[in-house]
């Protein structure tokens, strides 16, 4: 077994990603060539050790991820824990973070696998998990909420996507402020020439259909609207336990609304479909960062959302790309407006000139958390 090195990645759950598994390891293989370059070559790759990947996966498509090495890892979490724990041991000296994939399951296992041998593990909180606390309204949320209460003030490094979690993360779970640090999903900036969006008259949902993306106040919205005027289509992207749910309600709200239900589908497939699409409707309660409505906003799409923390920094920064609602009225008077209208291209450059420097800042702050000595 050849010797880690640097950050090591934990995920035990690998596949039930919200992207593809092709999209993640490329994602994480950028991750990889920036570690490589901040230790002057020191550091070969970026480690992960994961379960839940298909049957002969990584076979067919590790000569794609040249940055990454990857450790398969059995499904069955006692095994996992076992075997993260041998690997972990016999690294001890030259690890430099365990990375935790997830705040609870993840978390959980690093918490477990890194005992006794001093190793510093790092969690990343990419949601608001600190708003779900009615145990009478969520009860797994609640479970997550008081986890987190518990345990993650014991992590070495807490890794946030926006500055407004700080505040609530240190006054619900007693996080050491010195150790966070924020560092968003960099975004990848659409090429030249993409700018003109076609006038398709369409309406997307892009994400994972769960109840806390919205879907009821979403579908309450695209309803009100198609009252108003009916010459727009839908499209909804993602996938997860509510798709049949939001079928069914979508059908029984307006049966008239033309729909297509596209499920997963790869981030190239996304970048194209920016193209045809008009609005980005996003109906969250909460937004920690909005990396699909920064997408969105790069590639000529209005975003209509929600007012919350998130989107309300978002504005801040990219102050003419996306418009926020507080009641249905004012979210279809604002999808009625611009349901018609192009993006001018000075405003996507001005956001794809933003997003470039946001993207460098937090690349910086992604690699120093993971204590890489020469960055």
């Amino acid at each position: 077994m050849s010797q880690l090195s640097g950050p090591v990645l934990i995920l035990p759950n690998i596949s039930n990603d919200a992207t593809t598994l092709d999209d993640l390891l490329l994602r994480f293989n950028y991750y990889g060539s920036e570690v490589f370059k901040s230790s002057y070559g020191e550091i070969k790759s970026l480690n992960i050790v994961a379960a839940g990947f298909p049957y002969d996966f990584l076979s067919q498509n590790y000569d794609k991820y040249p940055y990454l090495t990857i450790r398969a890892l059995p499904n069955r979490k006692i095994a996992f824990l076992i075997n993260l724990r041998k690997i972990l041991k016999s690294n001890t000296n030259s690890i430099s973070m365990v990375v935790a994939g997830d705040p609870w399951l993840g978390y959980l296992l690093c918490f477990l696998a890194v005992v006794g041998t001093n190793l510093p593990v790092q969690v990343s909180i990419h949601g608001e998990p600190y708003h779900s606390t009615n145990i009478f309204a969520d009860f797994t949320s609640t479970l997550k909420h008081l986890w987190l209460k518990m345990f993650l003030q014991f992590a070495d490094s807490v890794r946030l996507v926006s500055d407004h979690q700080i505040g609530p993360i240190i006054k619900n779970y007693h996080v050491d402020p010195g150790r966070i640090s924020i560092s968003p999903i960099p975004i990848k900036i659409p090429k030249s020439g993409t700018l003109a969006i076609k006038k398709g008259r369409k309406i997307a949902f892009v994400g994972r259909l769960h109840k806390e993306r919205g879907i009821d106040l979403w579908i309450h919205v695209v309803s009100r609207l198609f009252e108003e005027r009916q010459d727009f289509s839908v499209v909804i992207v993602g996938d997860g336990p509510e798709r049949n749910s939001f079928e069914t309600k979508l059908l029984a709200s307006r049966s008239g609304i033309s729909y297509k239900f596209l499920g997963k589908i790869t981030k190239s497939d996304v970048e194209e479909l920016w193209d045809d699409v008009s609005i980005l409707l996003s109906t969250a309660p909460t937004e920690s960062y909005g990396l699909t409505l920064r997408e969105a906003q790069l590639s000529g799409v209005y975003v209509v959302a929600l007012e919350n923390e998130g989107t309300l920094a978002n504005s801040r920064i990219f102050t003419s790309g996306i418009f926020l609602f507080s009641s249905t009225e004012s979210a279809v008077q604002l999808m009625s407006h611009y349901l018609d209208l192009g993006k001018s291209n000075s405003d996507q450059e001005k956001f794809r000139n933003i997003q470039s420097e946001l993207n460098s800042t937090s690349l910086y702050n992604l690699i120093a958390s993971w204590r890489i000595s020469k960055y």
